[in-house]
């Protein structure tokens, strides 16, 4: 197989993606108060050491930089800066979206 052809056996996409991360994801219960690039509210999916799932109530679009804060139960609120590396929107009902953290400089 070359870069042209695709891996048609089964499992190939969840292959690829788990070489591509480079931590485990786990599940986080935490709200999520989008500030920018729109305000918005959601919940965290999933964490890695790299990044977070979220589901939101506002259009996010790849490539775009948000600034989030996270709040999980017991623990002090988190500013989160975060580039969206791919999203899924659910017909005006907000979408959901990978986002890959970035340092808040």
């Amino acid at each position: 197989m070359n870069e042209l052809t695709p891996n048609l056996s089964p499992g190939a996409d969840r292959d690829e993606s788990r070489q591509r991360r480079s931590s485990r994801r786990r599940p986080l219960e935490a709200t999520v108060q989008v500030i920018e690039p729109q305000a918005g509210l959601g919940v965290t999916i999933n964490v890695s050491d790299g990044g977070m799932r979220v589901a939101v109530d506002c259009p996010l679009a790849p490539n775009e930089i948000c600034l989030m804060v996270v709040r999980e139960l017991g623990k002090p609120e988190q500013l989160v800066r975060g580039r969206v590396a791919w999203a899924i929107d659910h017909a005006g009902d907000g979408c959901i979206a990978g986002l890959q953290r970035l340092g808040l400089h």
